[in-house]
């Protein structure tokens, strides 16, 4: 009976791990004004593959279709093995809601 249960048990841990090979220093950003750009990383943490990452930036709430006023620059990169690479968010447009807070996503494919 016990070893049955234990199974089970492993078996649901197992299920849920992961690993993810690249890695951005933060996901979310705030803009101010004054900024014309904001930098962050972004790193392949796998020592054989090389990957093809394609970056945007996107409304958070994901039932706002409306294009974002962001681009990210570029936005496909080549990353080598254990290879770091500063990527640039850049403001396009006008921000449209003015005197609050938009938030905004950056997504990693």
């Amino acid at each position: 009976m016990f070893k049955k249960y234990s199974i089970y048990i492993i078996s649901f841990f197992l299920t849920f791990s992961s690993y993810a090979s690249i890695q951005i220093s933060q996901d979310e950003f705030f803009y101010k004004e004054q900024d014309k750009e904001i930098l962050f990383n972004i790193k392949n943490k796998n020592e054989q593959n090389t990957y093809i990452v394609h970056s945007w930036v996107s409304h958070y709430k994901k039932e706002n279709s409306a294009e974002a006023p962001f681009i990210i620059s570029p936005s496909l990169i080549k990353l080598a093995p254990n290879e770091k690479f500063t990527l640039k968010i850049i403001k396009m447009d006008d921000i449209k809601e003015i005197n609050q807070e938009s938030v905004y996503r950056v997504n990693i494919k």
